[in-house]
Protein backbone atom coordinates (compact mmCIF):
# COMPACT_ATOMS: atom_id res chain seq x y z
CA UNK A 1 0.00 0.00 0.00
CA UNK A 2 1.13 3.36 -0.52
CA UNK A 3 0.30 7.23 0.10
CA UNK A 4 1.18 10.31 -0.34
CA UNK A 5 2.27 12.79 2.81
CA UNK A 6 1.09 16.21 2.52
CA UNK A 7 3.82 18.74 2.78
CA UNK A 8 3.57 21.68 4.53
CA UNK A 9 2.64 23.98 1.46
CA UNK A 10 -0.94 22.02 1.24
CA UNK A 11 0.65 20.17 -1.54
CA UNK A 12 1.35 16.34 -1.64
CA UNK A 13 4.71 14.48 -1.49
CA UNK A 14 6.18 11.52 -3.05
CA UNK A 15 4.52 8.26 -2.72
CA UNK A 16 5.95 6.02 0.31
CA UNK A 17 5.18 2.24 0.99
CA UNK A 18 3.26 1.62 4.28
CA UNK A 19 2.32 -0.90 6.09
CA UNK A 20 3.29 -5.21 4.51
CA UNK A 21 1.20 -5.00 1.55
CA UNK A 22 2.56 -5.20 -1.84
CA UNK A 23 2.58 -1.86 -4.23
CA UNK A 24 1.14 -2.06 -7.39
CA UNK A 25 4.49 -2.15 -9.12
CA UNK A 26 5.90 -5.18 -6.85
CA UNK A 27 2.37 -7.10 -7.63
CA UNK A 28 3.09 -6.79 -11.40
CA UNK A 29 6.51 -7.85 -11.04
CA UNK A 30 5.90 -10.94 -9.10
CA UNK A 31 3.06 -11.70 -11.44
CA UNK A 32 5.57 -11.22 -14.61
CA UNK A 33 7.77 -13.66 -12.67
CA UNK A 34 4.82 -16.03 -11.56
CA UNK A 35 3.65 -16.03 -15.51
CA UNK A 36 7.26 -16.58 -16.73
CA UNK A 37 7.27 -19.68 -14.32
CA UNK A 38 4.25 -21.02 -15.37
CA UNK A 39 5.14 -20.81 -19.18
CA UNK A 40 8.36 -22.81 -18.22
CA UNK A 41 6.75 -25.33 -16.71
CA UNK A 42 4.26 -25.90 -19.61
CA UNK A 43 7.03 -25.68 -22.04
CA UNK A 44 8.50 -28.66 -19.91
CA UNK A 45 5.26 -30.38 -19.65
CA UNK A 46 4.57 -30.04 -23.33
CA UNK A 47 8.15 -31.28 -24.25
CA UNK A 48 7.91 -34.30 -21.90
CA UNK A 49 4.43 -35.09 -23.80
CA UNK A 50 6.48 -35.19 -26.60
CA UNK A 51 9.07 -37.82 -25.86
CA UNK A 52 6.17 -39.92 -24.52
CA UNK A 53 4.62 -39.73 -27.42
CA UNK A 54 7.48 -40.83 -29.16
CA UNK A 55 8.14 -43.45 -26.95
CA UNK A 56 4.64 -44.00 -27.37
CA UNK A 57 4.84 -45.39 -31.09
CA UNK A 58 8.47 -47.01 -30.55
CA UNK A 59 6.44 -49.24 -28.14
CA UNK A 60 3.55 -50.08 -30.74
CA UNK A 61 5.80 -50.67 -33.40
CA UNK A 62 8.01 -53.43 -31.48
CA UNK A 63 4.73 -54.79 -30.19
CA UNK A 64 3.28 -54.65 -34.11
CA UNK A 65 6.56 -56.65 -34.74
CA UNK A 66 6.38 -59.14 -32.05
CA UNK A 67 2.61 -59.83 -33.19
CA UNK A 68 3.78 -60.24 -36.90
CA UNK A 69 6.50 -62.43 -35.47
CA UNK A 70 4.08 -64.96 -33.50
CA UNK A 71 1.75 -64.68 -36.47
CA UNK A 72 3.37 -64.38 -39.99
CA UNK A 73 0.54 -62.94 -42.70
CA UNK A 74 -0.71 -65.63 -45.00
CA UNK A 75 -0.59 -65.35 -48.35
CA UNK A 76 -3.38 -63.28 -49.48
CA UNK A 77 -4.18 -61.57 -46.11
CA UNK A 78 -4.83 -58.03 -45.98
Amino acid sequence: MQRRKRLPGGGLGELEKIGSLETPEEQLAAFQALNKNLMLTVTDMFEENIELRELNRNVMLVVTDLYEAIYPAEEGDI
